[in-house]
């Protein structure tokens, strides 16, 4: 078994689109407009958006190399993250590891 995608339910996809697309650096590799989906695909990581009903609930991990510019939070675990929000509401959590 192997996880193909993670989905996230939106309200607005043309703004979700341009949204995502800003923080990859990437646009879709897949945009059906009449069927509200969009799929991003990152290092083999997909992230797929779905025009739907929101409810803001869902959280997407990147591990990057260097954080970008926010509120960067030190973790115990050996990591520093930085937490924003899509949208609708759905977190990222961007995080790279501390060596």
């Amino acid at each position: 078994m192997r996880l193909y995608m993670t989905e996230l339910a939106v309200s607005d996809l043309t703004a979700s689109i341009s949204w995502w697309s800003q923080l990859l650096g990437i646009g879709p590799v897949l945009t059906d407009e009449a069927g509200g989906f969009a799929l991003f695909e990152v290092d083999g990581g997909r992230v797929a958006l779905k025009r739907g009903l929101t409810g803001g609930g869902g959280v997407v991990h990147f591990q990057v190399n260097g954080l970008p510019a926010g509120e960067v939070r030190q973790s115990d675990e050996g990591y520093r993250r930085v937490k924003m929000h899509d949208p609708d509401g759905n977190a990222v959590v961007l995080f790279e590891w501390v060596r």
